[in-house]
């Protein structure tokens, strides 16, 4: 266990995955994400020691936005590519905002434990380049 406390950013796809994460913090706050970040998550604060954010990109964007100076774990379960860049995407009036954030890049990070793989989407999808269609 590290002694640390977590604010675990999910969605309801990966809940049981944020429980099995929180098993090594000391203190755990859960946050689930329904839908992509709007300008209302600028708002939210924590005073949690690591923000982590397990899901797709609307929740790896949610925790970037939240964890202001602090650092972000990203456990990314879509090939979205939000885990690999400084900026967010926040929502406002129907727009894309893209919001940078203080730390540059999300650590990926390797848990002691083993979460299972399970994508959901056909398999060209997440392993062809840009632009090329089935």
């Amino acid at each position: 266990m590290v002694n640390k406390t977590a604010l675990i950013v999910h969605s309801k796809h990966t809940k049981e995955y944020a429980k099995l994460v929180a098993k090594n913090y000391r203190d755990v706050e859960f946050l689930e994400v329904r839908r992509p970040p709007t300008n209302e998550v600028l708002k939210i604060k924590t005073d949690k020691d690591v923000i982590i954010g397990i899901g797709g990109g609307s929740v790896i964007d949610t925790a970037k936005v939240i964890s202001k100076d602090k650092r972000v774990i990203a456990i990314p379960t879509t090939a979205s590519g939000s885990a690999m860049t400084p900026y967010a995407t926040v929502w406002e009036k129907n727009k894309k905002i893209s919001v940078p954030t203080k730390k540059p890049i999300p650590k990926n990070y390797e848990f002691p434990i083993k979460l299972p793989v399970n994508l959901k989407s056909p398999q060209y999808y997440t392993a062809s380049p840009p632009g090329n269609k089935p």
